[in-house]
């Protein structure tokens, strides 16, 4: 995708009241993904960083690009067009945001023929340059690379993504506690690695619940200005998914009063059984590798984090599960997630282990042949496994 043709400058109004230009042929920004905060925060900052410091309330024009059917489309198109035809009376530099399109993806409206004219007219207009002083921002939840138009855009201004990767698990989790640790600073409060580390698996990684939450604990921690584990499972908010690894970290810490009382929680609050069992499958399955690379002299457990990851990185390739599908990789998950997770590892046997594992098959066969009790099922299993012979 190509860069606008030159950087826009912020020129004053002179003495003789004369108008400014931008004197660039487009200024526009095309921001779409599936994380909407950031996509709306990427936005806005790029409207405020080309706005004056002194621009008023009709600097910015803002026009909501979501329709539901062509008529609602056909609207929009209309008023993002005389939003671009005029410049503002009340400021010399004037941002356009045509916010929160669903027209650039394949949605039925969006491919339908009146809005693909319109899209082809916007990109006309763009190439032809908008009026002096104008900059237009499109963000969308959605907009789909292989259509004419969305390479037609890329080429005429700046595009920016904010896109996961639902097979890049390892970079997504990174990405989520690095932008964690920018927002603690960014809001004023020191935030432990293992703090981030929770909260990113509390939230999954969405942006918007991880700001909502820091600003929670930043409030509840108070003038220590510290979040750390105890604080975030005090107040944090556990979406669905959330509480599983915790019956998982349970078992790890072989605690069968806490995951039986986990257990009973999770089921209250509407887990399938399935789930949770698979979960436990795939815990197991990774304690299991950690033990044969620990046994083979290839990791050590139980010591520190730093000490930890650089033993990982100096796996051989074949360890690492090298040219296998990410998604089947138990080494595929974040460093500090697996340093957590290699303490479980490092209370058990490969022998205790691999019976762990028959234990959650003979359980799973249960569940969905024997039509028992499924509680009880997965209730006798964590005795099992968590017993010490």
């Amino acid at each position: 995708m190509a860069a606008p043709s030159k950087k826009a400058s912020s020129a004053k109004r002179s003495a003789e009241g004369e108008v400014p230009t931008r004197g660039t042929k487009t200024a526009f920004h095309l921001i779409h993904g599936d994380d909407d905060y950031l996509v709306t925060e990427e936005a806005r900052r790029v409207i405020a960083k080309a706005l004056p410091k002194d621009a008023n309330e009709f600097a910015l024009e803002t026009i909501s690009g979501a329709a539901a059917n062509q008529a609602e489309a056909l609207e929009s198109f209309r008023k993002l067009f005389e939003a671009l035809q005029s410049q503002s009376f009340f400021a010399v530099e004037k941002a356009v945001w045509w916010r929160d399109t669903n027209l650039l993806g394949a949605n039925p409206t969006a491919t339908g023929a009146e809005v693909a004219d319109m899209l082809s007219a916007l990109g006309e207009r763009l190439e032809a340059g908008l009026p002096p002083g104008v900059l237009l921002v499109i963000t969308a939840s959605e907009a789909d690379g292989r259509r004419a138009i969305f390479k037609k855009l890329a080429s005429l201004g700046k595009v920016t993504a904010f896109v996961k990767s639902p097979f890049e698990k390892k970079a997504n989790e990174a990405q989520a506690i690095a932008f964690a640790h920018g927002l603690a600073q960014e809001i004023g409060v020191t935030l432990d690695h293992e703090a981030a580390v929770l909260l990113a698996e509390m939230t999954d990684g969405d942006s918007r619940t991880l700001r909502s939450e820091l600003e929670k604990l930043a409030a509840y921690v108070g003038d220590t200005a510290k979040i750390g584990v105890s604080a975030v499972r005090a107040v944090g908010s556990h979406r669905p998914g959330g509480l599983v690894w915790d019956l998982a970290d349970a078992v790890g810490e072989r605690s069968l009063q806490k995951a039986l009382a986990i257990l009973d929680d999770l089921l209250f609050a509407g887990e399938k059984e399935a789930g949770l069992l698979y979960n436990l499958i795939s815990r197991i399955r990774l304690f299991l590798l950690l033990r044969a690379l620990a046994d083979a002299k290839r990791l050590s457990l139980g010591g520190s984090y730093a000490s930890f990851k650089g033993q990982l990185d100096r796996l051989p390739d074949w360890a690492k599960g090298a040219g296998e599908d990410k998604k089947a990789n138990p080494l595929a998950g974040h460093p500090f997630m697996l340093w957590k997770t290699s303490g479980g590892a490092a209370r058990y046997t490969q022998k205790e282990l691999g019976s762990a594992l028959r234990v959650l098959l003979a359980a799973n066969e249960k569940l969905f042949s024997s039509g028992g009790e499924s509680r009880a099922v997965l209730a006798d299993a964590l005795v099992a496994i968590c017993a010490k012979g």
